[in-house]
């Protein structure tokens, strides 16, 4: 502390050639919002100051082009070798062809890789400040404690996840800015256009590593997966208290809870002792849970890092009021963050070996596994195509079969109750294969059910039992969930697939996919053609099964051509269609209909009926094209509405590309 402020400089000596920050930005760290400019300029002027201790780099660009950079710093001879630190751990990562002796030798000279991310949600400022405090103290402190965290790890610091959200916000703020503490304060009610949680698309990223819909999202994935890093930091904020885990209940079980437990415990300790020594206030194993795979730290923790959330009190405002009256400000919230940063790389240097030897384990344990997903794509070629591609961005391996196999037993997604039975593959069959360095996290993603602890299911159904008895003016007990529950892929996408229990197909009957182009999914086999005389065709027919169908018609009508729908199930030429098929009649469209037809069938895969007569013939309930159940489809006229009272994501979901 200095005139009853927390010190950024206290970690004497420091090089002198180094600029503080507070000289770059022109006022004290924490007394303003930086732009990303500024944030830009003082991370560049820091890391050309000292080239020895760090290398940055661009890894991507935001929606809105500003540029996302990963700064590495460690001491002068782990920067020199940066690029064989980084083999070297993706040969431990992945742990095939790899004898004892040599991973062993590998743990031995590998330090510890800890990334530090700051400011996914723009408006959780403190964190976009503290990529400069930790910054500068890891690249210019002298001090024997800071040098022995260079010598034994590489710390990564990703200084804005989300600049476009983070620059509309503070560019809206510091427009106002006075300090004061009021919630009502015009200063602190950001305008809807302005508020900056989400990026420019206004998707919550922390929500996207599942989905991995944005672009910056895709780009921050892929640099990670460039790294595997042993310790995952994702700073936010801004509860009432600072928070780091342990984390509360529930706990995706395939991140090893005792893995973990052991290891969450280890980093809250030496926070805890950092935040005691300051007399700051902290609480762990409340609220934050780490089962939803779609958040940075469990995503990161199931790919074997020690994944942590640390939420910081303050920020976003310059000065806010806490519960009892009592004041903390935004330089407050970055003091907070930047101690425990400081605390969990020492933790993690002095700890290197065993984290590294943990890290080393669990990937290689995930290749014991046994089991096996299969899903077809006949049904829908394009959602197939969409979610192998998914997997293989996260770096999780995907087959195809080569010939047709038959297993001896498969359990299918859609059936709760029924029991394995063998089952016929054809060619084409996608594979997942648990047995695989990314097995963790694939087994998360896709079985069908995960398992939460017992003692946290129990407790949410007491709490269920007592809220039933409750009338609605008694006050009921909140559960415990903090967000989604449910996420298998198979399900989502509607892909017929199949559990097998064992790995029951042999590699030797399987063909690797990979991503053919850095936005494109996976190769997989897709046909589109119109079976029937297309030269006779009065009518062409699309069976509503798949998204490349209602592709089509969309289409369709954006180019002024003009179709029906079916609205209750019907029969045509004594063939029985489902209710949604679409039915486009030649003699209400202009002649050049078919050529768009047969060129939109091939291009997005959708079989297409030509039909030559239309006279019901088939029975008596052959009511033929003039059925009252075939109705003209109009192109819709959609509004698209922003501002107060509108969801910020339900708008960029409905705005956005």
């Amino acid at each position: 502390m200095r005139d009853g402020q927390y010190d950024f400089y206290d970690r004497i000596p420091y090089r002198s050639g180094v600029p503080k920050p507070d000289a770059l930005l022109g006022y004290p760290l924490g007394s303003w919002h930086t732009t990303y400019r500024d944030q830009e300029r003082a991370v560049l002027s820091i890391t050309g100051a000292a080239p020895d201790r760090t290398r940055v780099w661009e890894y991507g660009k935001s929606v809105e082009g500003r540029p996302l950079r990963i700064v590495a710093v460690s001491s002068p001879q782990n920067i020199a070798r940066l690029d064989e630190i980084r083999t070297a751990n993706l040969r431990l990562a992945d742990g095939r062809n790899l004898s004892a002796s040599e991973a062993e030798r590998l743990v031995k000279s590998t330090p510890a890789i800890i990334w530090v991310n700051h400011c996914i949600h723009g408006s959780e400022t403190a964190s976009f400040e503290t990529a400069m405090a930790t910054l500068y103290t890891l690249a210019a402190s002298e001090s024997p404690a800071i040098v022995d965290i260079l010598d034994n790890a590489v710390i990564l610091l990703n200084p804005v996840f989300n600049p476009d959200g983070h620059e509309r916000f503070v560019v809206s703020f510091n427009a106002f800015a006075t300090g004061s503490a009021e919630s009502w304060a015009f200063e602190n009610e950001t305008p809807w256009s302005m508020q900056g949680r989400f990026n420019h698309n206004r998707f919550d990223m922390n929500r996207d590593k599942i989905a991995q819909s944005q672009p910056e999202t895709r780009q921050e994935t892929r640099e990670f997966l460039r790294w595997l890093p042993h310790v995952f930091v994702d700073q936010h904020g801004q509860p009432e208290t600072y928070f780091f885990p342990p984390n509360a209940q529930a706990t995706n079980p395939h991140v090893d809870r005792v893995r973990m437990e052991k290891w969450t415990a280890t980093f809250g300790k030496a926070n805890g002792t950092a935040f005691d020594k300051n007399g700051w206030p902290y609480v762990n194993r409340e609220t934050y849970d780490l089962f939803y795979p779609g958040y940075l730290d469990s995503f990161s923790s199931l790919c074997g890092a020690i994944g942590m959330t640390y939420e910081t009190d303050g920020g976003g405002n310059l000065v806010t009021k806490k519960n009892d009256g009592t004041l903390t400000t935004l330089r407050d919230a970055v003091a907070h963050h930047f101690e425990a940063a400081i605390a969990t790389a020492q933790s993690a240097a002095s700890n290197r070996q065993a984290l590294v030897r943990d890290f080393v384990a669990f990937r290689r344990s995930a290749l014991s596994q046994t089991g096996q997903v299969v899903f077809l794509s006949a049904r829908d070629p394009e959602r197939a195509e969409e979610m192998t591609g998914l997997l293989l961005r996260l770096g999780i391996e995907v087959k195809t079969l080569t010939a047709p196999l038959k297993t001896a037993s498969a359990r299918p997604y859609e059936s709760t109750g029924e029991k394995p039975t063998p089952r016929m593959f054809p060619a084409g069959s996608l594979v997942v294969d648990y047995a695989q360095p990314q097995g963790h996290l694939a087994r998360a993603l896709l079985e069908r059910d995960t398992a939460m602890e017992p003692e946290f299911v129990k407790a949410q159904m007491a709490k269920r039992k007592t809220n039933e008895k409750r009338n609605e003016n008694e006050p009921s007990e909140e559960y415990e969930f903090y967000d989604t529950t449910a996420w298998s892929l198979p399900l989502i996408y509607g892909l017929e697939a199949f559990a097998l229990d064992k790995s029951l197909i042999p590699g030797a009957n399987l063909r690797p996919l990979s991503i053919v182009a850095e936005e494109a999914t996976a190769s997989v086999e897709r046909t589109g053609a119109i079976s029937g005389d297309v030269k006779t065709a009065s009518v062409f027919v699309i069976p509503f099964t798949t998204d490349t169908a209602a592709m089509l018609a969309i289409r369709f009508l954006q180019d002024e051509y003009r179709l029906s729908v079916a609205t209750k199930p019907v029969t045509v030429n004594a063939k029985k269609y489902n209710a949604g098929t679409f039915f486009i009649r030649m003699s209400r469209n202009p002649g050049n209909a078919t050529a768009k037809m047969e060129s939109l069938a091939r291009s997005l895969g959708v079989s297409v009926e030509a039909i030559p007569a239309t006279f019901g013939g088939g029975g008596a309930n052959d009511a033929g094209l003039g059925s009252q159940n075939i109705v003209p489809v109009t192109a819709p006229r959609i509004a698209v509405a922003a501002g107060d009272g509108v969801s910020q994501t339900g708008y960029g979901g409905a705005a956005c590309p």
